[in-house]
C-alpha cells in the first residue's frame, strides 16, 4: 500500500516538473541563479531525452509533411549563418539577437523540444491536443496570479526584480514605465507574454463552447496581466472574432454566433463585478496611470499611424537588396543609421524576399497541415486565429522568434497534426 501511495507521488512530482519546465520554456524568466536563459535548460534536457529515445524521435519526424519543414528551417537557419558570416553589420548587436543563434533555438525547439514535451504529455500525462491547451491556460493563470500579486504588494514585486530575476533591458526599469508595465515572471513583458495571455483567453473561450465555463471566471486576471504590461496582447480578441466570423460563414455554422454573443455577455458581466471589487483593494492611482495609457492607444490614432509609417516603414533602394538583403539589423540596433519595429520590415532588411518568405512559408505550412488534416471546427479556429495573431504581430515586433506565443504555436500545430482530437464540441 505504502509503495502504490509512493508511485502516485512520484507521479505528481512529474506533472509539476513538467509544468515547471513548460512555465520556463514558455516565459523565460531570468532566474538570477541560472546564467543563461531558461529555455536553453529545456534545450538541454530535451537533447538527452532524444538521445535516450533516439529510434522513437526518428519515428516520430519520419513524417514526409514534417521533414519538409525541418527542411526549410534548416535551409533558413544556413541562410542566416551565412548572411552573418559575410556580413558587416552582425558586429553591431549581441551573440543572442542574431538570426542565426535565433533559428539554432527554433529548429531545436521544433524537433527536440517539441519531441520531449510531446511525449511526456501523450505518455506521462495521457493529454489530448485540448489538454494541452488547457496546460497553457493554467500557466497563463498562474503568470496571472504572480501579476495580480505584484500589483497588490509592490513589496513583492521589487523583491522579485531584484532578488529573483535579473534584465539587462533597461527598458524594464524607465520610471515612466514601471508603474504600468513589467508585472510577473517573465522576460517577454512588452510583447511575447501578453500575447500569450490574450491566446490564453482564446482558448477558456474554446472551453466555453464545449460547455465547460469554469475558465471563464479567469479572463479578468488574464485581461489584468495584458493591460500591465502591453496593449498589443489585448489585439487577440478581435482577430479571435474574427476567426470565428470567417470559419463560421465558410462551413455554414451560424450557431457558433449565438453562442459567441452569450459567452461575450457572461465575461462582460464578470469583468464588471471583479473591476468594482477591485477598487476596494488595489490603489485606484494605479488605474488612473493604466486607464490613460490604454486610452492613449486610441487617441490621435491617424497621426500616430503616419508617424509610424513614416518613421519604421522604408525599404531598400537595390534590388539585390531586396532579393538578397543586406544584413543589417534594424530592431534595437543603435548604432545603425535607421531601426524600425516592424518584423516584416526587418526580416527584408536581413535576409531580403528569399529570408522572408522561407520564413512565412515554413510556418504557413504546418498551419495548412493542422488545419487541413483536423476536422474538428474549433481546432480548425484555434489554427486560423493563430495564423491572424502571427500577421498582426510581425507587424507589431519580430513575432517569428522563439518566445511564448511562437512555441506554443509550434508545439500545439505539431500536435494537432500528429494526433486527432474530438474534446472541443459544440454545446
Amino acid at each position: 500500500m505504502e509503495i502504490k501511495k509512493f508511485k502516485i507521488s512520484l507521479k505528481n512530482l512529474s506533472k509539476y516538473f513538467i509544468y515547471l519546465l513548460l512555465f520556463l520554456f514558455l516565459y523565460t524568466p531570468p532566474i538570477k541563479l541560472v546564467p543563461f536563459s531558461p529555455s536553453y535548460l529545456v534545450i538541454g534536457i530535451s537533447i538527452v531525452f532524444v538521445i535516450l529515445k533516439y529510434r522513437s524521435f526518428l519515428n516520430f519526424f519520419s513524417d514526409r509533411n514534417l521533414i519538409v519543414i525541418l527542411i526549410f528551417m534548416l535551409v533558413i537557419t544556413i541562410y542566416t549563418f551565412i548572411i552573418d558570416l559575410f556580413s558587416d553589420y552582425n558586429d553591431k548587436i549581441p551573440l543572442s539577437q542574431t538570426y542565426s543563434l535565433k533559428w539554432i533555438t527554433l529548429l531545436l525547439n521544433f524537433t527536440v523540444v517539441n519531441f520531449f514535451f510531446i511525449s511526456m504529455f501523450t505518455k506521462k500525462l495521457e493529454l489530448k491536443v485540448s489538454g494541452v491547451m488547457e496546460m497553457f491556460l493554467i500557466l497563463a493563470v498562474i503568470q496571472s496570479f504572480f501579476v495580480v500579486l505584484m500589483i497588490v504588494f509592490p513589496s513583492f514585486r521589487l523583491f522579485a526584480f531584484k532578488s529573483v530575476m535579473h534584465f539587462t533591458d533597461e527598458k524594464i526599469f524607465q520610471p515612466e514605465l514601471w508603474l504600468i508595465r513589467s508585472y510577473g515572471f517573465s522576460s517577454q513583458f512588452l510583447y511575447p507574454m501578453p500575447i500569450f495571455q490574450g491566446i490564453a483567453i482564446m482558448i477558456a473561450i474554446l472551453y466555453a463552447y464545449s460547455g465547460n465555463y469554469k475558465y471563464i471566471y479567469v479572463i479578468p486576471f488574464l485581461l489584468i496581466s495584458i493591460l500591465f504590461n502591453a496593449r498589443v496582447g489585448l489585439v487577440v480578441i478581435p482577430l479571435f472574432l474574427l476567426s470565428i466570423i470567417l470559419l463560421s460563414l465558410s462551413t455554414m455554422k451560424f450557431k457558433v454566433f449565438c453562442k459567441t454573443f452569450k459567452i461575450a455577455i457572461l465575461i462582460l458581466v464578470i469583468v464588471a463585478i471583479l473591476f468594482i471589487i477591485s477598487f476596494y483593494i488595489v490603489d485606484p492611482s494605479l488605474y488612473e496611470f493604466t486607464l490613460n495609457w490604454i486610452l492613449g492607444a486610441f487617441e490621435t490614432r491617424g497621426s500616430r499611424t503616419f508617424q509610424v509609417l513614416s518613421t519604421h516603414v522604408f525599404f531598400p533602394e537595390n534590388l539585390k537588396y531586396w532579393i538578397f538583403g543586406e544584413g543589417r539589423y534594424l530592431f534595437k540596433n543603435n548604432l545603425d543609421m535607421y531601426n524600425s519595429d516592424i518584423g516584416y520590415i526587418n526580416y527584408i532588411y536581413f535576409g531580403g524576399l528569399i529570408f522572408s518568405i522561407l520564413v512565412y512559408f515554413s510556418f504557413f505550412l504546418l498551419f495548412i497541415l493542422g488545419f487541413a488534416k483536423n476536422k474538428n471546427f474549433y481546432m480548425k479556429l484555434y489554427l486560423l486565429a493563430y495564423i491572424l495573431i502571427f500577421l498582426f504581430a510581425q507587424y507589431k515586433g519580430i513575432a517569428f522568434d522563439s518566445n511564448a506565443f511562437t512555441n506554443a504555436f509550434l508545439l500545439t500545430a505539431v500536435y494537432i497534426y500528429k494526433f486527432k482530437d474530438e474534446t472541443f464540441s459544440y454545446k
